[in-house]
């Protein structure tokens, strides 16, 4: 994106986009840290990361946070934001539980869609590795965290996270992922060594509030 942006005209589109999918859409303060922060990370605005020494413009989004928070909604939102502004951005979100579905019906070709398969296509309809693909995987945690296919059983996310990791460290491929769960959780349902690695390769934000379904 353009390196000269407004921050505040940038939140009223964000404003926009947020009314024409949700009705009775609102900015609340807790929202407005994560909204500007993402403003910043999407226009590669270095001042992103300012904001914490960890951050950086290469990785790709953890976004944890209690549930009904909204983090779902913000990707959302940013995915309508970033189509209108730079197509380039562009992202497909992608519900885990679709994910681990896929693998019970089709096996192994389910993960590799994910990993191996996860770049635009040449002239040859082959993978372009300096094109990979941003996905989002949302509500990370709520799928079922050992699938069987055919007598195959896989912790089909970890699979997944793991290899889009070592593409992350080849080709800067990004990820984008929500989720309830805290370091601890991620560390006991997918081992230390994913845990390790979505720190080296997400921009670690945690969205703060309270449920609003309720």
């Amino acid at each position: 994106m353009s390196k000269t942006y407004s921050l505040d005209a940038s939140m009223d589109i964000i404003y926009q986009i947020g009314l024409s999918l949700i009705p009775g859409f609102q900015l609340l303060e807790n929202d407005l840290k994560i909204y500007r922060a993402l403003i910043m990370y999407f226009h590669d605005d270095p001042e992103f990361e300012k904001l914490n020494s960890n951050y950086g413009l290469d990785k790709g989004i953890l976004l944890r946070g209690n549930i009904g928070t909204g983090k779902s909604r913000v990707f959302e939102i940013f995915n309508q934001y970033v189509k209108k502004n730079n197509p380039l951005k562009k992202y497909r979100i992608v519900k885990t539980s679709d994910v681990t579905d896929d693998f019970y019906e089709n096996g192994i070709p389910a993960i590799y869609k994910h990993t191996s398969f996860s770049f635009k296509k040449d002239l040859y309809n082959n993978a372009d590795y300096k094109f990979p693909l941003t996905k989002c995987y949302d509500d990370l945690g709520l799928e079922p965290k050992i699938v069987k296919c055919y007598g195959n059983e896989r912790n089909v996310m970890a699979d997944i996270l793991l290899k889009r990791y070592d593409f992350f460290i080849m080709y800067g491929m990004k990820t984008f992922i929500t989720t309830n769960y805290n370091a601890d959780d991620i560390e006991l349902n997918y081992g230390d060594r994913l845990r390790s690695r979505l720190r080296e390769m997400c921009n670690d934000l945690v969205y703060e509030g309270k449920d609003r379904r309720r």
